[in-house]
Formats: C-alpha cells, sequence, structure tokens
C-alpha cells in the first residue's frame, strides 16, 4: 500500500500578524498628523500673504489707471481680521477680503491704510510701513 503524504498549506493571517500590522499603521497615522497639521496651517498663512500682496499691487494698478478717475489704496483692519480695497478721497470700500479667525493681521500704517496717487501710484505714506500676519 502507497502512504499519501499530505501537504496543507497555511492559508489566512493569523490574529496576532493582523494585530502588528494595524497596530504599525496606527503608529504612522498618528507620527504624521502634526506634521500635517503644521502643513495646513502654514499653507493658510501663506495664501493670505499672497491675497493681501496681490491686492495691494491691485490697488496700485487701479491708481495707475486711474480708474473711475479716482485713487485706490487698502485698509488693514484687525477685528475681524481683513483686508479692504478702497476707491475715492472717502475710501468707498470695493472689496472686502475677511481672514481667518485663526490668522491674526496687523499694520504699521497710519490708521492701518495705504493710498496710491492716482497716474503714478506712489504710495502715501511716502516709506510705506510694515504689515504682519501671523498664525
Amino acid at each position: 500500500m502507497k502512504s499519501r503524504v499530505i501537504l496543507s498549506a497555511k492559508q489566512g493571517l493569523t490574529l496576532v500578524e493582523v494585530l502588528v500590522v494595524m497596530g504599525i499603521f496606527v503608529l504612522l497615522v498618528a507620527s504624521s498628523l502634526p506634521i500635517y497639521g503644521k502643513l495646513q496651517s502654514q499653507s493658510e498663512l501663506d495664501s493670505a500673504v499672497t491675497g493681501v500682496i496681490s491686492t495691494t499691487r491691485f490697488a496700485r494698478m487701479r491708481s495707475m489707471a486711474g480708474t473711475n478717475n479716482l485713487v485706490s489704496g487698502v485698509r488693514i483692519q484687525s477685528s475681524p481680521p481683513a483686508y479692504i480695497i478702497w476707491e475715492g478721497s472717502i475710501a468707498t470700500p470695493i472689496r472686502t477680503v475677511v481672514l481667518s479667525n485663526s490668522i491674526s493681521i496687523s499694520s504699521s500704517l497710519p490708521g492701518g491704510d495705504i493710498s496710491f496717487s492716482k497716474g503714478l501710484g506712489n504710495p502715501n505714506p511716502v516709506g510705506g510701513g510694515t504689515i504682519t500676519l501671523t498664525h
């Protein structure tokens, strides 16, 4: 009589193997969360800075082009955090951009305003000031 040897192949994973893989996955996710939060925070701040710069350039271009035959400018508002593009001698708002409450904005400009002369686009106050955004 012939004897048969039956070899059985192991199929599937044991509970211990599954738990080890899940533990490694949890550690990887937990270690990446702080990095993701910082990246998101920095991205939000970078976006706000880009917005202020482009709005200031837009106001200057409006003044240089003499749009509506008026001067244009930008006002920095700290509460709620926002910047406003305006035109005319009474600073009529054209567009207001409200920032996230997690971003603060401040300015060393007198009254928080910078205006640009019609035609030339020279800033007033001359010498400027600083606009600071923080997270």
